[in-house]
């Protein structure tokens, strides 16, 4: 039937069954039932449930958490050493330090909050921008809820790059410095 979506369709459902190595005496309407329906879409962060039931709605949430949960182990500032290092680094006026420290962790464990305010990083190159961007931020926050965007991709009226995102890095902000700041206000809200 050309009307039913392949993924609706249970011949095609069981077949792509056996093709990953399922057996037994399953049919392709046991497997379709055992599916399920969501009809729509949602975006909670901080809600790990893939598929949440609202109202008898089935919903998709979109938001994917990071990989890393809490421990519940206490960790002192010998465990965190290198992390500590890495921020004096990035940031050796202790009073910017630690804002952003804050920052980040209302961040992690807050992700549906909006943060009303913009981090903005400015230093030598080498010092580690890059390693924080693409590596420690998507791994604590999420892999598919950080984006690096250029400042063109998040201005006018379809931010594309802005769906699905509980942080926003935009690069080289400092080529047009008006309209980063005007860019900035109309994200923020």
């Amino acid at each position: 039937n050309m009307n039913v979506a392949p993924q609706g369709n249970p011949k095609m459902l069981l077949q792509a069954y056996r093709d990953a190595g399922g057996g037994g005496d399953m049919t392709g309407d046991m497997l379709l039932n055992k599916l399920p329906i969501v009809f729509a879409e949602d975006f909670r962060p901080g809600d790990y449930r893939r598929v949440i039931v609202e109202g008898g709605n089935r919903l998709l949430n979109l938001w994917t958490g990071p990989d890393i949960r809490p421990s519940g182990n206490v960790v002192t500032t010998r465990d965190a050493a290198l992390f500590i290092e890495f921020l004096h680094r990035l940031f050796p006026v202790a009073e910017e330090r630690h804002y952003f420290r804050d920052w980040m962790a209302h961040a992690v464990r807050y992700p549906a909050h909006r943060i009303n305010a913009t981090v903005l990083l400015r230093s030598e190159h080498g010092v580690g921008k890059g390693f924080l961007a693409e590596t420690l931020l998507p791994g604590l926050l999420g892999k598919s809820s950080v984006g690096t965007v250029a400042l063109g991709d998040v201005v006018g009226t379809f931010n594309d790059a802005l769906v699905g995102k509980t942080l926003i890095l935009i690069d080289e902000v400092y080529k047009n410095p008006e309209s980063t700041v005007n860019t900035r206000k109309s994200i923020q809200g």
